[in-house]
């Protein structure tokens, strides 16, 4: 027994396998999988997996044409479900298999670059339990294999850069196409690596000869070549593969119309480093002021570093540029360079905590603990309110199940209805806007609308409504509006507000759905447009519907386009006067230019408003004018629109 046991402990330390490491990686695959089919999929993690089983063809069609994306992570879901089953739990697992990898990705890469065992705990367990790891390990789509490849690339460059050789320039070039195969911002993470290299390069070139270099172990020339056509040809695959993607994609894909300002997303990317979630304005300063403080801590902790700060910072002011370029941002792109900020930053605990002064080695202690514990309230916090599966799909597809009636479609706002359908199954369920993908310029009015509800909702008796964040498609509100005028008392019978970040309502029609006109009437209106500046323009109001003289109250549309970047008030309103046709005031009415109030995203999107003008009594037949003027708090603005009216007997 005692001979059994003398072999397996020689054998454990033959193979070099520090116990503290893997104990940290056990750690982290712990927290990657705890929970990891509690939470609802929401909407982007059901394309993943409806995609996915569509088999290769369609996997590379659509990405490359709707998505405009890369089809990498989805093609290994598409292998990994057929193997595992379809599930919460199956599909995520991938992704947290993924940011597992990543922990021993991180010991292997401070290794690599020479520091000593205490570093390269550090570096693990950052590595196991920062919040960002945890938190995308937890979502069934590419961010968390993306983290994973970069962390691998890094770890190849750095083996490149210190040892040289054929091999491990062809192996950082494939682990970089690989990162652009999973997402499109692969190609900045290898621009900034190429860069690295570029600079590495003129420095070797200008040492003497002989000279040796702390930042590298060989002065081989070969190598120099080995690095150059590495670059050449990872560009040359990225280059093409990206051309080929501008040239096949249709306009229907996730668009955005205008800029960002860079500093605001840079301030968000920093904090996503920190955090997988985006939080108020005040406590992201704040993190982004932290990750600011570790990345210089680790620059200046060891020259042997300095690769990991200078790399994650430059990827992340890289993709903010760009997403300040293209008005296109998530954090989630950001959290490709976190791993290596976390594994720079524990390397650096490391090696303090082993430092011969006092002081620096409390200090380390100390940051230690307030790191792990900031580590635990970050995870903490998103799996109370994850960053983004906070829509309960599940909860709210069952609930519909039970209690749809016959005869009552589901309508749903926006249009990232796979998800939906994985719940709910087939049925009596329509999406607006129908198309495959979200397209942020392509949004509701009453020309999109209005035709669909026609042919989905004529002769119903009910309907139902589910919603989620509509200011992307529906901003003022028309499908809603459309379905109340309808309903009892103008009101939805029941709104069931339950199911995390979505919305549901229950219409039931005082009569069968009236079809209104698909198109808008040729009654036009005489804009006076003034000050464009202003960011507001107009398309017109119409009335939609006849108003007789007995009725109580008239009906207009008004169509409003809010220019990019507008400076309104959210709370603008308009003054509806109807007036005699020689310019008497008949009566008037102030409302809200919208439902909704003014969207504040930096692209423009369409306002359709519905107003409802009340009549008096003793208004007589005949034709009016009807004068619209938007106001703010202080003064009134343009554009001003007069239309002609018209009360029939």
């Amino acid at each position: 027994m005692l001979r059994r046991t003398g072999f397996l402990l020689n054998a454990a330390r033959k193979s070099r396998v520090d116990a503290w490491a893997l104990a940290f990686a056990l750690l982290g695959f712990a927290a990657r999988i705890a929970g990891l089919g509690a939470q609802s999929l929401y909407a982007e993690e059901g394309y993943s997996i409806t995609l996915g089983q569509d088999g290769l063809a369609r996997i590379l069609t659509q990405t490359a044409t709707l998505d405009s994306n890369t089809p990498l992570h989805y093609i290994l879901l598409s292998v990994w479900n057929t193997l595992g089953g379809i599930s919460e739990f199956n599909a995520r697992a991938l992704s947290a298999f993924a940011a597992v990898l990543i922990i021993p990705l991180a010991y292997q890469l401070v290794k690599t670059l020479g520091l000593p065992r205490a570093a390269q705990r550090g570096a693990t367990l950052f590595a196991a339990v920062w919040p960002v790891g945890v938190g995308f390990a937890q979502e069934a789509r590419m961010y968390a294999l993306l983290m994973c490849l970069t962390m691998l690339a890094t770890l190849l460059l750095a083996r490149a850069l210190r040892r040289g050789g054929r091999l491990n320039w062809a192996a950082w070039s494939i682990s970089l196409i690989a990162a652009f195969a999973t997402h499109v911002y692969g190609a900045l993470i290898f621009g900034v690596q190429a860069l690295v290299v570029v600079v590495w390069l003129i420095r070797r070139r200008r040492l003497a000869p002989g000279a040796t270099s702390e930042k590298s172990d060989f002065l081989e020339k070969s190598d120099f070549w080995y690095a150059i056509a590495a670059i050449v040809i990872t560009a040359a695959i990225i280059g093409a593969w990206t051309l080929l993607i501008l040239k096949v994609s249709v306009p229907t894909s996730t668009t955005y119309g205008g800029r960002l300002n860079l500093f605001p997303l840079l301030e968000q990317g920093l904090a996503v480093m920190l955090t997988p979630k985006l939080i108020d304005p005040t406590a992201g300063r704040l993190a982004a002021l932290a990750s600011v403080a570790l990345l210089l801590i680790t620059f200046f902790s060891s020259s042997r570093l300095r690769l990991l700060p200078l790399l994650s910072g430059a990827i992340v002011l890289a993709i903010c540029a760009v997403s300040a370029w293209t008005g296109k941002f998530s954090g989630r792109y950001v959290a490709a360079a976190a791993p290596l900020a976390a594994a720079g930053f524990g390397a650096s605990v490391g090696l303090w905590m082993t430092s011969r002064i006092p002081a620096r080695a409390a200090v380390a202690r100390g940051l230690a603990v307030l790191l792990a514990a900031l580590s635990l309230a970050g995870f903490t916090l998103w799996r109370a309110d994850p960053a983004s599966a906070n829509e309960d799909y599940r909860g709210a597809a069952a609930y519909l199940r039970a209690h749809v009636k016959p005869g009552e479609p589901i309508l749903m706002i926006p249009n990232l209805y796979h998800v939906f359908h994985y719940y709910y199954g087939d049925g009596d369920w329509h999406w607006l806007p129908p198309a495959e993908m979200i397209n942020l310029q392509d949004v509701l009015d009453y020309r999109s609308a209005v035709p669909l509800l026609n042919s989905w909702l004529g002769g119903r008796s009910g309907a139902w409504l589910l919603l989620y964040d509509e200011t992307l498609l529906d901003p003022s509100h028309i499908v809603q509006g459309l379905l109340r005028r309808q309903s009892v008392a103008f009101m939805p019978d029941q709104e069931i507000d339950n199911f995390r970040g979505l919305r549901l309502l229950h219409y039931h029609f005082f009569r069968p759905y009236q079809p209104l006109p698909d198109s808008i009437p040729s009654n036009k209106s005489t804009i006076k447009q003034t000050d464009r500046d202003r960011g507001l323009d107009s398309l017109g109001c119409q009335q939609i519907e006849a108003t007789h003289v007995n009725a109580s109250s008239m009906e207009v549309f008004c169509f409003w386009q809010v220019r990019t970047n507008a400076h309104l008030p959210w709370n603008t309103k308009v003054s509806l006067r109807l007036l005699s046709v020689d310019g008497k005031l008949i009566t008037q009415s102030d409302q809200q230019i919208s439902a909704f109030g003014l969207p504040t995203q930096q692209f423009s999107k369409p306002l359709t408003a519905m107003y409802v003008i009340n009549l008096p009594q003793n208004v007589l037949v005949g034709s009016y004018i009807l004068r619209v003027i938007p106001y703010t708090s202080t003064e009134e603005i343009s554009p001003q629109i007069e239309v002609k009216v018209r009360i029939e007997p």
